[in-house]
C-alpha cells in the first residue's frame, strides 16, 4: 500500500506519495480514467534534522526540478499543525527553507538567470524575457491578454522552443495588479508558482514595479512580494483528499 495526500492551491493539484514507485505504476495512478488526476507527483523521503528529500514528476511522468506551488503546499501541510517551526526541503542539489511564525513562509531565494531577447515571428518583432528558475520560462508582456494574434504567436514560440519552456503572457492593469495566462508543455494551466516568481523578478528588474503585487490567474488571486532576498507567494492551500493506493 502507498499512502497519498492530494493538496491544491490556485487550481493546481499535487499528489504526495511516500514510497518509491516504478514509472508504469505512477502512470496508472495519474491516468484520468483509472487513477487520480493531478498536475505533479511528489515522492517524499523524510530525513533527519527536519529535512524532506523530494523528487518531482509531471503528469506525463517526466522529471521536474522545481514546482513552487507544490513546494508551498508541502511546507503548509508539514508545518500547519506541527509544533516544529522549521522545515528544509531538498530537490536534487538545492535546498528550500520553510519557516513558521504567524504564517508559514516558503523561502525562494532571489537568484535567477534572466536574459532579454528579441524574437521575430513572421514580420512581428517581440521583446521577451527568458528566465531559468530550475525550469525555463518565457515571459511576454502585452497590452491585451486577449490579443488577436496571440494564438499565432504561441504556435510559433512552441515551434522555436519545442515545448521546453513555460510561457507566461502578462497584461499590466496598474503597478500593483496584473493578469497572467500560463502555458505549460503547450497547454494553458490554472497556475504556476515558479511562473509567478519568474514574472515578478522580470517586472522588478525591467519595469521598476512595487515590491508587493497582485496576480490574477485562471486559478484565482495570488499575492507575491519580495522580502529582503527572497520571494513569497500568498494564496489559499487546501487538502483535497487523503487515502491509499
Amino acid at each position: 500500500m502507498n499512502n497519498f495526500i492530494k493538496l491544491q492551491t490556485s487550481g493546481n493539484n499535487f499528489l504526495l506519495l511516500f514510497n518509491k514507485l516504478k514509472l508504469n505504476k505512477m502512470f496508472k495512478i495519474i491516468n484520468k480514467k483509472t487513477g487520480i488526476l493531478c498536475d505533479q507527483i511528489f515522492l517524499i523521503k523524510k530525513n533527519l534534522n527536519n529535512t524532506l528529500k523530494i523528487k518531482i514528476y509531471n503528469n506525463n511522468c517526466s522529471k521536474a526540478y522545481n514546482c513552487s506551488n507544490g513546494i508551498r503546499c508541502i511546507s503548509w501541510f508539514y508545518l500547519k499543525n506541527n509544533k516544529k517551526k522549521f522545515l528544509k526541503i531538498k530537490i536534487k542539489n538545492k535546498y528550500i527553507f520553510c519557516i513558521k511564525n504567524n504564517h508559514i513562509h516558503t523561502i525562494f531565494l532571489n537568484k535567477l538567470f534572466i536574459k532579454k531577447i528579441l524574437l521575430r515571428i513572421n514580420n512581428i518583432f517581440l521583446k521577451v524575457f527568458f528566465i531559468n528558475f530550475g525550469n525555463n520560462h518565457l515571459i511576454l508582456l502585452l497590452k491585451n491578454i486577449k490579443n488577436y494574434y496571440l494564438k499565432k504567436i504561441l504556435e510559433e514560440i512552441k515551434k522555436i522552443f519545442n515545448n521546453i519552456v513555460n510561457i507566461e503572457i502578462i497584461q499590466i492593469i496598474n503597478k500593483n495588479e496584473y493578469f497572467m495566462n500560463i502555458y505549460e508543455i503547450g497547454s494553458i494551466t490554472t497556475s504556476c508558482g515558479s511562473g509567478m516568481i519568474s514574472t515578478f523578478y522580470c517586472l522588478i528588474n525591467y519595469l521598476n514595479i512595487n515590491n508587493n503585487i497582485k496576480i490574477n490567474l485562471i486559478g484565482g488571486e495570488n499575492f507575491i512580494s519580495l522580502k529582503d532576498k527572497y520571494f513569497e507567494i500568498i494564496s489559499n492551500i487546501n487538502i483535497c483528499c487523503i487515502g491509499y493506493l
